[in-house]
């Protein structure tokens, strides 16, 4: 009787080890997919009023499905972002260009938010700095 009980917990055991192991590699193989960025501030220090500068965002699909972006979101009209259309599959990379044209003399807290159908669906990429006048004899020349 002894022997027949220690089987059964040694059955019992085991199949709730599989179970168990089963359970935590189906959460691995649905995690979708997940978009993880290099970076997601950029200090462009100082600019001159109406310089235009290009910052690219990179960006890895970490997840195990393709990866879509919809049309990231800039906080006003002097930051445009394009962004890649195609899916991105798992494993790739690639990059959010944006262009920021300093139009006022200030301190810069630009916000883009990026949508997609990643498991951290967004992601807000910033650009701070400060815009300053353009030095006199660069006025002269133009």
């Amino acid at each position: 009787m002894k022997n027949l009980i220690y089987f059964f917990i040694l059955i019992s055991s085991f199949v709730g080890r599989q179970a168990f192991a089963q359970e935590e590699s189906s959460k691995d193989n649905s995690k979708g997919a997940i978009i993880k960025f290099q970076k997601t501030k950029f200090d462009v220090k100082e600019i001159a009023k109406n310089d235009t500068i290009a910052i690219d965002f990179r960006f890895t699909n970490k997840g195990n499905e393709p990866l879509m972006l919809t049309k990231p979101f800039a906080s006003c009209g002097c930051t445009v972002p394009e962004w890649p259309k195609q899916p991105i599959f798992p494993g790739d990379s690639d990059v959010i260009s944006v262009t920021y044209k300093a139009d006022k003399i200030g301190a810069v807290n630009k916000k883009i938010t990026v949508y997609s159908n990643a498991t951290n669906d967004k992601v807000v990429l910033t650009i701070v700095g400060k815009v300053v006048e353009k030095p006199l004899r660069e006025k002269i020349k133009e």
